[in-house]
């Protein structure tokens, strides 16, 4: 497997490290190829009997393309491998068809999130993405196995003449026990009193930091009107945002300091209580694969309020388990976010409708094992074109 990031080692953002230990030991063996630029100091880890993880720091972006393939030329060639794997149709989808036209291995390309005709990403680089668009319609063509995790993405893949049979439909497995798992009452007080939200109505926002996709300020537009009628209420936002420009400019336009708390980037282990303090999850994004902080939030029991985005279905039921608005829509975005506010007790009927349904459609080990079984199918030359 080819990636372009570190946290199956650092552990720093989500259960990235979980999830691929899992899929090694259903898969029997694993070894990961990851970029780790500005990380110098991350040496090859044996995560288990099953999962090997060589991490590349290379100064430069486009020399992990060549440090990767030559690895993985001396990987492939010492080594029996069945099938290489990259985790997007672009730059690792380039090194793993590189390898596969050397070693004759056969190829799977994931794409994690809605890239090829999407306006919305393409407008953010134009030139560069336009650029990755047309390498990854030549780099989907040529592989053996394509997998999305949204509808919308398939979709693109069949309007471009990929056989049917060749893409699969199957979201990143979300480890959700955690989130399930009952949190004490005294938690989640402790975490009130120590973010100093006492007598204020605290919602939730999850994410990296300030991109161009999660729209975020469109949810601080609505924030703002949300907190003119609602004076006690406050979004805490996870994630590294505090050097962000853009939200200090946001945060002072909009007078939105006595409204927002920035914990900063919290071990995904310590999330659920954060998801249980909330009242409800609100989010913003003009686009995503398959937005996994939603599937926690529905896990914890909490209703959504977000844009209606491509594969959101997936996750949220309009009406049902959350609320949904058109993309960069404040004015709309507020007005869902004020009708729960008003009316708690449904914010907590469609958290209870979330939970039932992400235990149903998100459990986790029957993803992992559809994840594999298409590793072993591709691998193997089966239900192929």
């Amino acid at each position: 497997m080819i990636g372009l990031g570190t946290d199956v080692l650092t552990g720093a953002q989500g259960d990235a490290r979980d999830r691929h230990l899992a899929y090694a030991r259903s898969a029997g063996m694993l070894t990961m190829i990851v970029s780790a630029s500005g990380e110098p100091g991350l040496r090859p880890q044996r995560l288990s009997d099953e999962l090997t993880v060589y991490p590349l720091a290379s100064p430069l972006k486009v020399g992990f393309l060549w440090q990767a393939y030559r690895l993985g030329a001396r990987i492939c060639g010492s080594t029996p491998i069945d099938l290489i794997v990259t985790q997007d149709p672009f730059a690792s989808g380039l090194v793993g068809y590189a390898l596969k036209r050397r070693f004759g291995i056969r190829l799977l390309i994931n794409n994690h999130s809605r890239f090829l005709d999407n306006p919305f990403w393409l407008a953010e680089r134009p030139i560069r993405h336009r650029l990755f668009t047309a390498l990854g319609r030549r780099l989907i063509r040529r592989a053996d196995g394509l997998r999305v995790v949204n509808e919308a993405e398939r979709l693109t893949y069949l309007s471009l003449g990929i056989p049917p049979d060749r893409v699969r439909l199957l979201p990143t497995p979300v480890s959700l026990a955690a989130f399930l798992a009952a949190v004490p009452a005294s938690e989640v007080e402790s975490l009130r009193l120590r973010l100093g939200l006492a007598g204020r109505r605290p919602l939730l926002w999850v994410g990296r930091g300030w991109e161009p996709s999660k729209d975020l300020a469109v949810l601080l537009e609505a924030l703002s009107s949300v907190a003119s009628v609602h004076r006690d209420v406050v979004l805490i936002m996870v994630g590294d945002l505090a050097p962000s420009p853009d939200l200090r400019r946001a945060v002072q336009e909009l007078a939105l300091a006595p409204h927002l708390t920035l914990p900063g980037r919290v071990p995904h282990a310590q999330l659920p209580v954060y998801y249980h303090l909330c009242e409800f999850y609100a989010h913003s994004s003009r686009y995503e694969g398959l937005a996994k902080v939603m599937v926690e939030a529905a896990a914890a029991g909490k209703a959504v309020v977000t844009t209606r985005i491509p594969g959101i279905e997936a996750v949220i039921e309009d009406g049902v388990t959350g609320l949904l608005v058109p993309v960069g829509d404040a004015k709309a975005l507020a007005q869902r976010m004020l009708e729960l506010l008003d009316d708690p007790a449904r914010a907590v009927r469609m958290g209870e409708a979330a939970r039932r349904q992400a235990v149903v459609r998100f459990e986790r080990d029957a993803m992992v094992e559809a994840i594999v079984s298409m590793w072993r199918d591709v691998g193997d030359g089966r239900g192929l074109s």
